[in-house]
């Protein structure tokens, strides 16, 4: 069995030694963008993010980890239909991209934006603050990213309606 690594962002020492534990016997080879296409021909498995079509000239893959969430760039109709497994990070970023979120709802509750400019122009008003505590929180998409923000709004005591498409228990 060949696994291929490749990212858009380094595949550090620590990942690679994990894959190799995780798979022994395997041989487990990281490719830079070059030797990608031919490190792929007889590859089984592929670890990391490349657009589709490097994947079209590899007969033999028969699994795509993709590193990232969202999977909308890599099913196309020609590797959808040849039957690959194709699996995804869902939820691996949510607490940094909810973190960062939540903290740019309160920047705007408490107009910082306005503040720092004031700060800046030396202009010392006082403007209108939103309080986060008991207030609500609207979430569209209940994901791993908004339900860990619905846990942060949870912890200022808000009032959380939320809206997803895509119809799971949560």
């Amino acid at each position: 069995m060949k696994i291929v690594l490749h990212d858009q962002f380094p595949i550090g020492d620590e990942l690679q030694a994990m894959m190799r534990a995780a798979a022994p016997g395997a041989s487990v080879v990281m490719a830079d963008k070059e030797r990608l296409p031919g490190e792929l021909v007889d590859a089984e498995i592929f670890y990391g993010y490349h657009s589709p079509e490097v994947f079209i000239a590899a007969p033999r893959l028969k699994w795509i980890q993709s590193s990232a969430a969202g999977l909308d760039k890599i099913l196309v109709p020609e590797l959808v239909n040849r039957g690959l497994i194709i699996t995804n990070a869902s939820g691996i970023h949510a607490a940094a991209v909810a973190e960062c979120a939540w903290a740019l709802t309160l920047a705007i509750g408490r107009c910082l934006h306005t503040f720092m400019r004031q700060q800046r122009e030396h202009v010392w008003k006082w403007g209108p603050l939103c309080d986060m505590f008991g207030g609500t929180a609207g979430i569209i998409g209940l994901g791993g990213i908004g339900r860990q923000y619905a846990r942060v709004a949870g912890a200022f005591d808000m009032r959380v309606i939320a809206v997803d498409p895509h119809v799971r228990e949560k």
